[in-house]
């Protein structure tokens, strides 16, 4: 079975490249809200009526597409920490066997702060 090497660098990028994808739905939804505003104001009839039920549609999807990058974030976040938070945790428990509960202590509020960072 081949190994899987992960590393904090790949789950960072990924979750910049999630943001930046956030980032540019939401330009994209504001300025199509903006733009249906305006066509709501000034189309009266059935086919108004129809282009307003569908530009509701798509701004529900947009807000499904931003919700689930959202979610994906805080998933990948949360797996980072538990991945990456665990080797901390090891360590803080070794050093706590080695030099007591006072090193212990340290050694965990160092894990703490490096993975708040």
């Amino acid at each position: 079975m081949a190994e899987i090497k992960l590393n904090e660098q790949a789950f960072d990028n990924t979750v910049s490249k999630l943001s930046s994808y956030e980032k540019s739905l939401n330009t994209t939804n504001n300025n199509f809200k903006q733009v249906n505003s305006k066509m709501k104001e000034n189309w009266i009839g059935d086919g108004g009526t129809a282009f307003i039920c569908a530009a509701n549609v798509v701004e529900t999807k947009f807000l499904q597409m931003i919700q689930d990058l959202q979610e994906e974030s805080n998933d990948l976040g949360t797996a980072k920490l538990s991945m990456f938070g665990l080797d901390s945790n090891l360590a803080s428990g070794i050093a706590g066997a080695i030099s007591g509960p006072i090193a212990a202590g340290v050694a965990a509020v160092s894990a703490a702060a490096k993975h708040a960072k």
